[in-house]
């Protein structure tokens, strides 16, 4: 019984943070690369649901940012991150390119942008969405949890992809029956968005 009360309650919650608004990332240069490579249109086919045209173009962003920028580029890992999100709704996440990418992205990220670095901290996330969709709970965990640990900072509680992280770490705890941390941080990110 308690546990069928904490999953409604888990769904609820994850149900109320996708409905709530979003806030809208401010433009820099980070914004303008997405744009250099065509993520934008890539993030648009994601958000229609046309998961096979934005794996087509995400694999094209990649060629033309390794040939523009070189293979261990920033550019070439944002437009892997996009690679991976369009095979992961694809329902690819257990594929075995599908990690590999992830974890591509993930490495030239620390190189380029630090292990601490914020966009890291995305790719990082990205990583553990395919992990914990795959069932790779234990490998997943970690990642949340430093991706959560990179983007906590002073002033900056509201900020989406930190309370996307919290919320994909919550809804990963509550599948793997610790339900107790589970709410704490669906109610965090409640919290937040109230």
């Amino acid at each position: 019984m308690r546990r069928a009360r904490a999953d409604r309650i888990g769904i609820v919650l994850a149900a109320a943070m996708l409905l709530a608004p979003a806030h809208a990332p401010a433009q820099d240069s980070k914004t303008a690369d997405r744009k250099s490579i065509g993520l934008k249109s890539i993030d648009k086919l994601l958000g229609e649901g046309r998961y096979a045209d934005a794996e087509r173009d995400a694999r094209t962003a990649v060629a033309e940012a390794g040939a523009k920028h070189g293979a261990g580029s920033f550019e070439v890992a944002n437009a892997m991150d996009a690679l991976v999100k369009a095979l992961a709704l694809g329902g690819r996440s257990a594929s075995a390119e599908t990690p590999s990418l992830a974890r591509r992205a993930v490495e030239i990220k620390e190189r380029t942008r630090g292990p601490d670095g914020r966009q890291t901290a995305l790719s990082l996330v990205n990583l553990a969405l395919v992990l914990k969709e795959s069932g790779a709970y234990a490998e997943a965990r970690p990642l949340f949890e430093r991706a959560q640990r990179i983007l906590e900072q002073p002033g900056k509680a509201e900020d989406p992809a930190l309370l996307a992280c919290i919320n994909n770490l919550a809804q990963l705890l509550q599948s793997s029956g610790e339900l107790d941390e589970a709410r704490k941080l669906f109610e965090r990110v409640l919290a937040v968005r109230e």
